[in-house]
């Protein structure tokens, strides 16, 4: 029976398959506690919120890759809005409130409008009209 290679001497790609075995939720959980709570509560949300846990490993790395470019502040306050604000986790949404700065204008005091601006949003007096209609039968009042 043959002995498996040392380590040492393993091809780059095989050491990294090694790595890759030993990866697992319990092991994404503890990385995410390094960074904070709302982190650590959005990697579980998304491992759970999947039938196999296995399938939320990308973007739960991808997540807790979001700390290289963003840092580890800004990431544990985008967690922390998608749990006050949304109650899920989602790596695109995480994405998002980096990618605008709303973790940042958060923390300003500024108030960031969860509503799109539309100009064609009519407002109560054309509101009022519709109603006065719909209560003469959609017939118009003749002065």
């Amino acid at each position: 029976m043959a002995t498996p290679p040392k380590k040492e001497h393993m091809p780059e790609a095989h050491k990294a398959y090694e790595r890759s075995k030993e990866r697992n939720a319990s092991t994404l959980l503890w990385r995410a506690s390094f960074i904070g709570a709302s982190t650590q509560w959005a990697v579980d949300t998304m491992l759970k919120k999947t039938r196999f846990p296995q399938q939320a490993y990308g973007n739960c790395n991808a997540l807790l890759s979001l700390v290289d470019k963003y840092g580890k502040e800004r990431v544990e306050k985008a967690c922390h809005m998608m749990k006050t604000e949304t109650s899920t986790a989602s790596l695109q949404v995480a994405r998002n409130i980096l990618m605008n700065n709303r973790d940042s204008a958060l923390g300003n005091g500024e108030i960031v409008s969860q509503v799109p601006k539309n100009d064609n949003v009519r407002g109560a007096a054309e509101y009022s009209i519709v109603m006065e209609l719909n209560a003469n039968g959609g017939k118009e009042e003749q002065a």
